[in-house]
């Protein structure tokens, strides 16, 4: 078994291009771009909730990045203490 230290290394684990997206991620990342470009159209014709969709979609995309950042360090937490606890047995 490869160790995982060089799987992290050469870029085969740990990266985004190794988390594999499930059918339903698929399907609903294209309603979330469907309903997006049918909602930012309508709102072309008002500036001011144009803008105020942007924050909006901005606020909601930073706080995303929190909490999947928050959920990472958990689990890789979690991981190591799994680790070290295997290593004892």
């Amino acid at each position: 078994m490869k160790s995982i230290i060089r799987h992290i290394l050469y870029g085969k684990k740990g990266t985004l291009d190794s988390v594999r997206s499930t059918k339903e991620h698929d399907i609903y990342l294209d309603k979330v771009i469907e309903h997006d470009d049918e909602l930012r159209a309508k709102l072309e014709s008002n500036p001011e909730l144009l803008t105020l969709y942007r924050k909006v979609n901005d606020s909601i995309s930073k706080l995303n990045h929190e909490s999947a950042a928050a959920h990472f360090a958990e689990g890789f937490k979690l991981g190591v203490l799994l680790g070290l606890e295997l290593a004892q047995d």
